[in-house]
This record gives structure tokens, sequence and C-alpha cells, in this order.
């Protein structure tokens, strides 16, 4: 490291510093769980701005860990004044002089419209009223970039070489630092009589998107993954987008389809109690729809999501492009023998997918009946067709052949 880099660095180490100590006359938890309260606020401009971000923005927007490209923790005047927001054409983060032009301060007070994407930070409510006060009036101020009365240094008890208290995360998710080791086990103190939810927002316990994920959903699952890594073709396991939201063939699914899903942080095996894995996820299926799931190097292999419907028999890699005809024949092409029972007679008599599973599909080439594929069972509905099942014996006329309780 350069000298100049290092002098860089040691200012906005001490200037962050004294705006921790701020965070007492800043007033509340500063956790955004809540728009209300927040205690008498003393605390004003760009400072009080700075420590308020630090602590709750930090996280994910800073030098370790900046979400969309954004570092609220480095230099925040170069990062937010008059600039415009990358995600959200035609915004602009910080627009001095006009509080409710600016996306940032829209969004920490949950006012942002509908196309502006969610509250900052994910699953609160947006900031205190006496926080979200001391930012409206730093903008309304001209969103000045220096403090008028910076108080002295904080005490700081983090490890050396932490560039901040809030840009710990990594060391944290691999467990180079064990933060139960001064905290005590429940994190409220430990030897150092610092709690860990005097810094970090309320709620960060159990909020997934703390440590990982929310780059494309709040479910918690990647990107961004444990090594901070945002960007969607190299974040762990690319594929946990495609799973756990709704898809064109199937419904969102749990993490508990793969994962033992932790209630909290200190939940056993999961990263601070009983993890033996550290920097790295567990995957078990075992209480899945695919229970005798495998891993392999670049996918997975002995699965029922994606095999013929018939078993645990379907492999999948991460690098595949899927299609109907990657999990079983399509209505066309042959390979219809492989099926079960009489699908191979129905499908050389040009019986379409949609005639006996309706439910599932109505244009045999679209999935319309998402949390009846891809469930466990077999759906059986013929629409409009006058045939009935019972039994696994169908009867009734179909295909011009009538059918009087014809076993499949």
């Amino acid at each position: 490291m350069s000298s100049r880099t290092l002098a860089a660095a040691l200012i906005s180490a001490t200037t962050l510093g004294a705006c921790y100590a701020q965070l007492e006359s800043v007033g509340g938890t500063g956790g955004g769980g809540s728009s209300e309260g927040g205690g008498g606020v003393t605390g004003q401009g760009f400072c009080a701005v700075q420590a308020i971000f630090a602590k709750s923005c930090g996280a994910c927007h800073g030098p370790g860990s900046a979400q969309g490209g954004l570092d609220l923790i480095t230099d925040p005047i170069g990062a937010m004044v008059d600039k415009p927001s990358a995600g959200f054409a035609g915004a602009v983060l910080i627009v001095p002089g006009d509080p409710d032009a600016s996306l940032l301060y829209r969004k920490r007070i949950n006012s942002q419209s509908g196309s502006e994407g969610g509250v900052m930070p994910p699953a609160t409510e947006g900031l205190p009223t006496a926080e979200a006060t001391v930012i409206r009036n730093w903008i309304a101020d001209g969103a000045p970039g220096t403090c008028s009365d910076e108080p002295p240094p904080v005490e700081r008890h983090h490890p050396e070489g932490f560039a901040e208290p809030t840009a710990h995360g990594l060391a944290a998710n691999l467990q180079t630092e064990r933060c139960i080791d001064c905290h005590g086990a429940d994190l409220t103190g430990g030897d150092v009589g610092v709690s860990c939810d005097s810094c970090h927002q309320e709620g960060w316990r159990d909020n997934c998107t703390y440590c990982h994920g929310g780059a494309d959903n709040i479910t918690g699952a990647p990107p961004q993954d444990i090594h901070n890594d945002s960007d969607p073709s190299t974040s762990v396991f690319p594929g946990h987008t495609a799973h756990v939201t709704q898809g064109m063939i199937a419904a969102a699914m749990d993490c508990e389809q793969c994962h033992v899903k932790p209630d909290d942080a200190l939940s056993p095996g999961h990263v601070f109690v009983g993890d033996t894995t550290p920097g790295a996820a567990e995957v078990t299926f075992q209480t899945s729809l695919s229970s005798q799931g495998t891993v392999t190097q670049d996918g997975c292999a002995n699965l029922y999501c994606h095999g013929t419907g018939r078993g645990h028999d379907g492999s999948v890699s991460q690098t595949e492009t899927m299609s109907c005809k990657s999990c079983h024949p399509g209505s066309t092409g042959g390979g219809w023998n492989a099926m079960s029972g009489e699908h191979n007679k129905h499908m050389n008599e040009n019986v379409d997918c949609n005639d006996c599973h309706h439910a599932t599909t109505t244009n045999d080439t679209s999935i319309s009946g998402l949390g009846v594929h891809v469930n466990g069972n077999v759906e059986i509905d013929f629409g409009s067709n006058q045939i009935t099942r019972t039994n696994n014996r169908c009867t009734g006329t179909c295909h011009g052949e009538n059918h009087n309780q014809e076993t499949w």
C-alpha cells in the first residue's frame, strides 16, 4: 500500500470513527425497524449522516461489500451526490437542496415509487424518524461534505486491519475471526461487554440478506454469496435465483429443499454455532423432493426435480440450458417408450400432454399450473375430455377409442 493510499485510509477511518460518537445523539437503535421514535437529536450535518450510513448501510454498501457498485462508506459524497442511479433510469441518488427528489432518501424512508424497488435496508420499514430528519436536513442544506463540529474518535474494539466496524462481514462469514470469542455465545457482550446489536441494525440476526443474497431477491440466496461475490455468473451456484423464484416451469422452492434452513444467525450448524465447514454452505436433500440427491462437481445427480418424474433418476449441470426435454420426452420427437405405462401408445396416436395433464399445461408447450408441476405427485387432469380415472383405470372415450376400466 502506498503512503498516499494509507494516509487516505487513515483519514477515512478517523472521520468515520468520529462519526460513531454521534450515534448516541442521533437517537434510537438505528435498525430501521420502525419509522417512529429515535430520542433527542443533537448530531446534525454530514458527520451525523456518515454515522447513520456506517451503522445501517455499511454492511452491504461498504468497501468490503459494495452491492450494486455503491460504496457509501469510503467516499459517500462522491458516490451519491448528483450521481444517477445505476438501477433506476432518470433517478438521482442525492439532489443537493431537494430531499424529495433524492432516490436514496426516498428509499431510506420507504416513500419510493413502485418502479424504484424496495425500501433500504431490505426487510425493514425504513429509518426511524429522527435519523430520517437528519438526512433530510443535510440534503436540504445542499448536501455539504464537511462536518461543522467533529467529535473525537471513538474507541475501537475490532482487530487491526478492519476498515470499519461495519465492514467485517467476510471475516465473520468465513470465521477467520470468531465473533463469539469476544462478544459471547449469544453475541450480547461477552468478555468485551459490547453487544453486536449495539451497532448492527435491528433484526439483523434473522435477516438472511444481512450476510448473503439480496442482489436478485430477498430470500438470502446468492448472489451475493458469503465471499462478497455479487456477480451472478461467478457467485456460488449461479442457479440459486432460478430455484428460489417462480419461473416458467415451476413455483419458487424454499431453501429447505437443498439446505437445513436456519431460524437465525445463531442456529446450530449455521455460522456461529457448530459450523464445521466455515465458508461453505452445506447441501442436504434428505427432507426434499429429491431425498436421494447428491452434489457433483458442477451440479447435482440422483434427483427427482430434474428427473423423468418416475424416481430419483435425474442429473443437471450448472451450465445446462433447460427445456421440457431435459427431464422427459416432449410431445414431439419420440423417445416415448422410456416413459411410464401407456405413454408411448398414446403419444403415437397424437394424444397431447394437456389431454391428460390439463391442470399442468393447456397448450402442450408451456406450464400453466406451476403448483402441480415438479411437486412430487403425478397430476392427472383430463380437462374437458369425457374420461374418468379410478384406481389407475380409465373409463370414457378419448382419441377415438372407448375405454372401459382400461389400466394404464
